[in-house]
């Protein structure tokens, strides 16, 4: 059996999480990130989610979402991935 680590998913769509929001996440026992940097346009709160998500002490874990009618590396030139 392999052990799960809880964690949260965080796309374009909840926008920007204030920083009160994620170490409440933390503390409730969440602890990976998942941040979606691209969908498949880029994702303008990326950058700033991943930087409060680390500050709270999470593990980072970004992700992109391909769809068939965009070019795959169109939507991989456009994801901001985190150390960048």
């Amino acid at each position: 059996m392999t052990d799960w680590t809880p964690g949260i998913d965080i796309s374009r769509y909840q926008g920007s999480v204030p920083q009160a929001k994620w170490d409440e996440f933390y503390r409730l026992g969440q602890r990976v990130a998942c941040i979606g940097s691209a969908h498949p346009r880029a994702n303008e709160f990326a950058e700033e989610n991943f930087a409060r998500a680390e500050q709270a002490g999470f593990e980072l874990a970004p992700y992109i979402v391909v769809y068939p009618s965009v070019p795959s590396a169109q939507t991989v030139a456009t994801a901001k991935l985190f150390g960048e």
